[in-house]
Parts: structure tokens; C-alpha cells; sequence
């Protein structure tokens, strides 16, 4: 064996050397929800100790939802009734509402779950709460992240070194790919035992256990048609199809009651939250954006559905479809940079080496076209005096009509006067109950949601395309 085969050797030994001093250091620890020996780096002390660190990144990094007493506390007794069954009894749980309109939820460690408003105001019934709760609660009480963190470490020691992996903690960072595709296979696994638990939780506390899997399958038609440039996961698939191989006798409810009561109840305790773009960043008014920061107003063409996402970094970002989802565009308002202003921007529109770029107005916001080879991609640029407003075909190529189209959108932004800012009122959730024969048409006729307020409508309240409300339903309606 030569020198070099000789040196690979050694440097591979070492690593399990350490790996089996550290796994003789903590030990086998067991984990009460799953009954597995887990190997974990950080105790259950440590993690709950780390629960107002977390916090604290959160709100540094998030805005927190200021919601009603009578919300905080159905979330509490949501949150109390399905928790009673986690197998951590030494963790107190915690509902954060983060104001931001997107779809999602997630837990960190000590027991902090957070919820986005733009689920809650997605969400059907009290059973589907709990199960979004459920499945949270199931990621903390199987320690999840804590055992990918470790695992990350472990990784990194492996590829690394101890001294460069030592440096990563408390963070966990991946830097080798070999690690990063063994935890994300591991996190598709944590999804899936996480979705078991739930569902045992579910059952334990009194609600249907087919509440996770309607959650599931709802959140994946709705990406799929209001986000079809984004792929979803053959993950997320798979996770629908796990759930459904579960099978639990649910006799023991009376379905249609016990459905119709959780819905009912759901829709009293979020009435009134607000929908779609928080007002302290921008609001979305029929046809049009009101960005709320800088008093900017873009116009866009009437019955496109407009989507918003609002980053802590202070980049907005605005998705606008055609009514037959075939033409997209783009548009990020982004503050400039640390050491980046305006005039710098605009050197390098102008000086691109790529594109074609002409000025298509000079007053303030002051706007450019950018166009680059073979149609391949069409920008528009207006410089504000704290941010650039950047918009682009995100489907439907960039042939001339399109780019008529995000010309004309871009020519129509315009500063918005204190008068009119001060006029604009946030959409709210409102609860409508049927008093006469009435279809989500007629609700749509008088709704103040932009682009097909009838399917939003129908998505907000789980109705298909062939299915009316009957009198004396609630309905989910936005004023």
C-alpha cells in the first residue's frame, strides 16, 4: 500500500474515533414519542433553555400578528387540548401568529409553534387548527431538529474536522453535500413520522384524524394553482399518500355534526383577522397593489389574481397570473443596499453588457427597459429614492405582447398622496351566514378580493367548483 492509501486511512479513522467518543458521551437517549434510541447533542434542559433564544430570532427576523383576546385564547385551548397528549411532559407550548399572508407553519425547539395569519386565514375548521398544531407538536416531541442538528454536526465532524464542526454549534449549518443530502432525506422521514404522531394526537384529543391529510391535500391544490411555476416536492406527494394508507375507525363521530360544529366554531374566533398583505406593508385592492412603505401604487390588468410575500429583509415580492394561469409576471420591490444607492443601480442597467436598455421615463420613479437576446427575458427597473422596483415575465417567454403588457404596468406606477393612503382600509375576514338560496357567484359579485374572488372564495371555505353553500351555512366572505 503506498503513502497516499496509507494517509486516507488514517484521516477516515479518525473521524469514527471521535464519532464513538462522542456517542459514548451523550449516550443513547431515549425518545418518549418514538421509543427509539436517539443520538442527540443538546439535553432536554438545554433545549428548553434555547426556547427564548429562538423566540428571540424569530421576532427580530418576523413580524409578530397583534390578534384579538378572544383568538389568543381559542388558540390556547386548541393548543391546551392537543398537547395534553405529547409524550414531553416537561414542555410548555405556544401558539405565534407571524403576519405575513403565506401558507405555512413551523415549531423550534422548547416548544414554540408558529403559524403564519395566511394559514389561519386558509384553515376550515377547528379540527384542521389541530392538526396543524398536532403535527408541530409532534416535530418537538420527537425532537426532531434537535437530532438533525446533531446529525449535521456529526456530518461536518466527518468532513470537516472537530474544530471546524465545533465552530458551527449552536447553528446548524451544513457545508458538505454528502451530509446535506443524508439530512434531507432524514427531514422527509421527520415529515412522515411527524404526520403518524399527529394523527395518533388527533385521535387521543377528541378530533377526526382525517383532519391532517384534508390540510395536506388542500395546501397542494392550492400551490398548484395559484404558484404552477413552483415545483412541489414528489415529497410532499408521498406524505399525502402515507396518510391516506392510515386507516382509523372514526365511527365513534358523528361526522356531519361534529364537522359542521368545529367549522362553525373555527369561523367565530378568526373573524375579523386580516387577509391577504399586512397594512403595514402593502395592500392588495382589486386590481391593484398599495405599497403602504413608500406610497407606491401599481395597476395591474383587471381579473389577474395577485399574490404577495414579504421578506425580513424588506423585499417584497408580487406574482400577478392571467385568469388562464399562462402569463406571469414578477415584480420585487427590494431596498437598496448598504453602500448601494440609486445612481449605482442605474450604472449598471445602463451599462449592462447583456441587454438592450432604454429610459421610459425620466420624473421620478424614474423607469428602464431591459431587454436581452432571443427574447429570452424582459426586465423593467424603477429607481425610487429607498428602493428599486424590479419586474419580469416569470411565464409566457417575453415576446411582444407581454412585453406591451409589463411596459404599460410599469409606466402606471405611481406615488400614492397622503389622503389616499390614509383612505385605504385592510380586508378583513368576515363570517356570512346563508340566509336565502345563494351561490359563491353572487357572494363574488360584491367582493372586494382581486382576481377570481369566486375560486378564492370557494378556497377559503373548501367548496368545489359543482357545490353551493345551503341556507343556514357560514361562509368565509372578505370586506
Amino acid at each position: 500500500m503506498n503513502g497516499k492509501h496509507r494517509k486516507i486511512n488514517i484521516v477516515m479513522k479518525i473521524p469514527l474515533f471521535i464519532f464513538i467518543i462522542l456517542f459514548g458521551l451523550t449516550g443513547c437517549a431515549y425518545n418518549q414519542a418514538t421509543g427509539k434510541c436517539d443520538f442527540v447533542l443538546i439535553t432536554e434542559r438545554e433545549e428548553i433553555e434555547a426556547r427564548e433564544f429562538y423566540e428571540k430570532k424569530i421576532k427580530e427576523e418576523r413580524e409578530l400578528y397583534i390578534a384579538s383576546n378572544k383568538l389568543n385564547t381559542y388558540l390556547g385551548e386548541v393548543l391546551d387540548k392537543v398537547s395534553i397528549n405529547a409524550h414531553r411532559k416537561t414542555i410548555k407550548y405556544r401558539v405565534l401568529i407571524i403576519d405575513e399572508p403565506e401558507i405555512y407553519a413551523f415549531s423550534v425547539p422548547g416548544g414554540t409553534i408558529c403559524i403564519s395569519r395566511g394559514l389561519l386565514c386558509f384553515l376550515k375548521s377547528e379540527a384542521e387548527l389541530a392538526a396543524i398544531i398536532a403535527h408541530e407538536i409532534a416535530h418537538i416531541d420527537a425532537r426532531h431538529t434537535i437530532k438533525e442538528f446533531s446529525y449535521a454536526v456529526l456530518g461536518d465532524i466527518i468532513f470537516m474536522g472537530t474544530e471546524s464542526a465545533y465552530n458551527l454549534l449552536p447553528a446548524s449549518l451544513l457545508t458538505s453535500k454528502i451530509s446535506e443530502s443524508f439530512i434531507n432525506q432524514y427531514r422527509y422521514n421527520s415529515e412522515v413520522e411527524a404526520d403518524k404522531l399527529a394523527y395518533d394526537y388527533l385521535r387521543k384529543s377528541g378530533y377526526p384524524s382525517d383532519a391532517l391529510l384534508s390540510v395536506l391535500i388542500d395546501t397542494y391544490n392550492y400551490f398548484n394553482l395559484y404558484y404552477p411555476k413552483e415545483k412541489i416536492p414528489n415529497s410532499y406527494k408521498r406524505r399525502i399518500d402515507s396518510l391516506k394508507s392510515l386507516r382509523a375507525d372514526d365511527s365513534v363521530y358523528n361526522k356531519v355534526e361534529e364537522t359542521k360544529l368545529l367549522r362553525q366554531r373555527y369561523y367565530r374566533n378568526i373573524e375579523g383577522i386580516t387577509f391577504g398583505a399586512s397594512d403595514r406593508y402593502a395592500v392588495i385592492k382589486k386590481n391593484q397593489y398599495l405599497d403602504m412603505i413608500n406610497g407606491i401604487k401599481i395597476s395591474y390588468p383587471n381579473n389577474w389574481t395577485i399574490t404577495y410575500s414579504h421578506s425580513y429583509d424588506s423585499r417584497q415580492t408580487i406574482d400577478v397570473l392571467s385568469p388562464d394561469r399562462s402569463i406571469g409576471i414578477r415584480t420585487v420591490f427590494s431596498e437598496y443596499q448598504e453602500n448601494s444607492t440609486s445612481d449605482g443601480i442605474l450604472e449598471a442597467v445602463k451599462y449592462s453588457s447583456h441587454a438592450r436598455v432604454t429610459q421610459l421615463r425620466e420624473e421620478k420613479p424614474e423607469c428602464y427597459e431591459m431587454l436581452y437576446p432571443g427574447n429570452t427575458l424582459c426586465q423593467y427597473v424603477c429607481l425610487d429614492k429607498n428602493q428599486y422596483i424590479l419586474s419580469e415575465s416569470i411565464k409566457g417567454g417575453c415576446d411582444a405582447s407581454i412585453k406591451k403588457l409589463i411596459r404599460r404596468t410599469t409606466l402606471g406606477i405611481s406615488k400614492m398622496d397622503n389622503t389616499e393612503i390614509d383612505s385605504i382600509k385592510t380586508p378583513k375576514i368576515s363570517i356570512l351566514k346563508i340566509k336565502k338560496d345563494t351561490t359563491f357567484l353572487d357572494l363574488a359579485k360584491n367582493s372586494k378580493l382581486n382576481g377570481e374572488p369566486e375560486k378564492i372564495l370557494r378556497h377559503l371555505n373548501g367548496f368545489p367548483d359543482d357545490e353551493e353553500p345551503n341556507v343556514g351555512d357560514m361562509i368565509k366572505i372578505v370586506n
